[in-house]
């Protein structure tokens, strides 16, 4: 089990870094890329952070069961 476990780890690094990495190399070269092609991808990683920083806030937990009760009553009217 523990092979598949690294394995698995080196793959999924691999399938990040590449594309993050290479990411990384365009925005730090200045004559890489094209403004362009900079503003296009500054904008797509801003919304991604954006989508992210919004999902993990949407999936924390609440206070406690009476919050969760109270809103879902809420909801129901």
């Amino acid at each position: 089990m523990s092979v598949f476990i690294t394995t698995n780890r080196a793959i999924i690094g691999a399938a990040l870094l590449l594309p993050f990495g290479g990411s990384l190399w365009l925005f730090a070269a200045r004559d890489a890329m094209s403004a362009s092609s900079f503003a296009a991808g500054a904008s797509l990683v801003l919304g991604a952070a954006a989508v992210s920083l919004k999902t993990w806030r949407s999936v924390q937990p609440t206070g406690s069961i009476g919050q969760v009760i109270h809103e879902v009553d809420r909801g129901a009217r």
